[in-house]
């Protein structure tokens, strides 16, 4: 279940070389972490917010940080409605499994993501556990 958890965006960077990519760097809840930086991409088409997270900032996972309070402020800071969007979290294998869901802010609850709506960039990078993308590297 989700809960209001008190953390807050530090920065939300726009990657120049990708259209709606951002760097998100998210103030972990938890006392004495780190914070947690992630890859978001937005899909103003489907209407879909994807948040890659690549574990390497030894601090919690976008898992544990996602809630509705950080979704408002993300998409107010992007010029988005987060109620018009889904939101959708990609990080490194399980079991060789990228792990994937999609949270559902109102209920609280967490899904499984069909195919055709999985971004495949970062399907690419949870599976083959690569790091966030910080410059032009991969093609959309």
């Amino acid at each position: 279940m989700l809960e209001s958890k008190c953390n807050s965006i530090l920065s939300t960077t726009m990657l120049e070389e990708y259209r709606n990519m951002y760097i998100m760097e998210i103030d972990s809840h938890l006392t004495k972490s780190s914070k947690t930086i992630c890859n978001v991409f937005v899909d103003e088409s489907k209407k879909v917010i994807h948040i890659y997270d690549d574990l390497k900032h030894n601090s919690t996972s976008i898992v544990t940080e996602m809630d509705r309070d950080l979704a408002i402020e993300f998409t107010s800071l992007v010029g988005v409605k987060y109620e018009h969007y889904r939101f959708i979290l990609y990080y490194a294998p399980i079991k060789q499994i990228p792990f994937i869901v999609e949270v559902h802010l109102k209920d609280n609850s967490y899904s499984e993501v069909s195919n055709s709506d999985i971004y495949k960039p970062f399907y690419e990078r949870a599976k083959y556990n690569k790091p966030l993308i910080y410059s032009k590297e991969v093609e959309e």
